[in-house]
C-alpha cells in the first residue's frame, strides 16, 4: 500500500516527467499535482516530511520589487506578469530571487489582473479547480472571470499565460524539495510500484 511519502515521490517525478514534455493537458494535471503536494488540507509535503523535518525554501523571483510587465487588453482588462520569470533559470534577469517559506511562496505574487493580486496559490487553485486540472466550472467570482479572459486572449508557447506559469511553479516546487526527496529516498530506497 502507498503512504504519504510513496505518493510524494511519485507525484514528484510526475511533475519532473510533465515539464520534459510541456503541453497545456499536462500542465493542468501538473496543477492537480501541486495542489494535493502544496494547498490541500492533508498536503503531502507535510505528511512526506513529518519524519524528516527537512527545512523547505523555494527560490524564486519577488516581482512585488520588480516593475515587471503590463499588458493592457481591450476591455480594460490589464494584466500584470512575470510569466516564466518566476522561476529563477528562466527569468530575463537575476534581480529579486529571493527564497521563501512554503507560505510566503504560495502568497507570492505572479501577476495583477485589473488591480487585483493574482499569487502561486490563486493559479495553482484556478488551473486545477477551474481550468480542468481537477475539475472544470466556468462559474466564478470577478478574479475568476478576469483570469479566465486573460487565459482566452493571451497565449505563449501555444498556452494560456497563467497556465504556462505553472511550469515555472512546478519547477521551483521541485528544486525546493529536492532535499526532502533524497530524504525519504535514503529511507525507501527506489521508487514504489
Amino acid at each position: 500500500m502507498l503512504d504519504a511519502s510513496d505518493l510524494f515521490l511519485r507525484n514528484s517525478a510526475e511533475l519532473e516527467s510533465i515539464l520534459r514534455r510541456p503541453d497545456q493537458y499536462d500542465y493542468l494535471r501538473a496543477a492537480a499535482i501541486l495542489r494535493s503536494l502544496l494547498l490541500d488540507d492533508n498536503r503531502l509535503i507535510d505528511a512526506a516530511n513529518r519524519s524528516h523535518k527537512v527545512r523547505l525554501r523555494y527560490r524564486a523571483r519577488d516581482v512585488r520589487r520588480d516593475p515587471g510587465l503590463q499588458i493592457k487588453i481591450q476591455d480594460g482588462l490589464t494584466i500584470f506578469s512575470v510569466q516564466d520569470g518566476l522561476y529563477p533559470p528562466t527569468a530575463h534577469n537575476a534581480d529579486f530571487v529571493g527564497d521563501f517559506t512554503h507560505d510566503q511562496f504560495l502568497k507570492l505574487l505572479v501577476g495583477i489582473v485589473n488591480g487585483e493580486d493574482v499569487t502561486v496559490r490563486d493559479i495553482i487553485l484556478y488551473a486545477a479547480n477551474k481550468l480542468g486540472g481537477v475539475h472544470y466550472d466556468e462559474r466564478g467570482g470577478a478574479k475568476k472571470t478576469f483570469l479566465r479572459k486573460a487565459c482566452n486572449r493571451i497565449t505563449l508557447g501555444n498556452m494560456s499565460i497563467h497556465v504556462r506559469q505553472i511550469g515555472s511553479i512546478a519547477s521551483i516546487v521541485l528544486d525546493g524539495t529536492r532535499n526532502l526527496r533524497e530524504a525519504v529516498k535514503s529511507v525507501r530506497g527506489t521508487l514504489p510500484t
